[in-house]
Parts: structure tokens; C-alpha cells; sequence
């Protein structure tokens, strides 16, 4: 039992750290969505 309990832990940071990946590129790309739906706003308002 106490071999298995670390080696759980170590899977769970393995996918913490996956997770904080995702996150990291989850928040690029919405910012990127963001910028481009501001652009095309300030585009429409032009014309």
C-alpha cells in the first residue's frame, strides 16, 4: 500500500502539470479569439 500511495502522486503531478499546460494555451487562444473579434468590431464601426 505505501508503494502504490507515492506513485499515485506522482500521476497526479504529471497531470497538474499537463492541466497548467492546457491552461496556458486555453488563455492564448482566447486571447488571440479576443483580439481578432475586437479588430473585426473596430473594422465594422470604420466602414
Amino acid at each position: 500500500m505505501d508503494d502504490s500511495r507515492p506513485r499515485t502522486r506522482r500521476l497526479k503531478g504529471d497531470e497538474a502539470e499537463r492541466v497548467d499546460m492546457d491552461r496556458q494555451q486555453v488563455l492564448a487562444i482566447v486571447l488571440v479569439v479576443l483580439m481578432v473579434f475586437s479588430s473585426l468590431a473596430y473594422a465594422v464601426t470604420l466602414f
